[in-house]
């Protein structure tokens, strides 16, 4: 259904604990970050990799939705995970706060972004094999379409999840969520 749905009828986006509290997001201006960086995308639908990136969310979902390529989706549904020092640095100390499995793995694949330019995207996991933890979430969620179409959803700041979103938040703290 998601590939069906124009990009402009999707008006919120709700995250719901397991424990069924929701934070309902609206849709935001979606600004680049100057400085060219790493980052780790977590895919929810239609598929579920986890990815590693050279290029920022916007050009992520254009390369990830668009037919010209040989392996594409229509449409995806993506959040951005936090990765810290790893972001500008693969071989960055202090990393014991990310909560990935096989954080050398993720090295490594960022590594290879790092001496293989050309290679803009590596995969870190074919599948999602355990639940997100929203606090590994960085900058927001995401839907791309048509290699055309970006709307971004962004996740709220500590400040106003600790302040406006406290109930919210303190289930997510405790409990998965994807």
């Amino acid at each position: 259904m998601l590939e069906t749905t124009p990009i402009d009828a999707l008006e919120s986006l709700h995250l719901v604990t397991a424990d069924g509290k929701v934070l309902q997001l609206n849709p935001s201006t979606y600004l680049p970050e100057p400085e060219p960086r790493f980052h780790l995308y977590q895919e929810f639908s239609p598929i579920t990799p986890r990815v590693v990136s050279a290029f920022e969310p916007a050009r992520f979902g254009q390369q990830i939705t668009s037919a010209r390529n040989r392996v594409f989706v229509p449409t995806i549904v993506f959040g951005e995970l936090k990765i810290g020092r790893l972001a500008h640095d693969p071989d960055a100390t202090d990393t014991d706060n990310l909560p990935y499995l096989n954080i050398e793995h993720l090295r490594d694949c960022l590594r290879e972004l790092k001496s293989k330019p050309e290679k803009p995207t590596k995969t870190v996991i074919r599948y999602l094999q355990q639940d997100v933890l929203f606090r590994t979430i960085r900058g927001g969620f995401y839907v791309a379409q048509n290699g055309e179409s970006f709307r971004y959803f962004a996740f709220p700041d500590l400040n106003a999840l600790e302040s406006q979103y406290y109930p919210w938040w303190r289930s997510a703290l405790s409990t998965f969520g994807a």
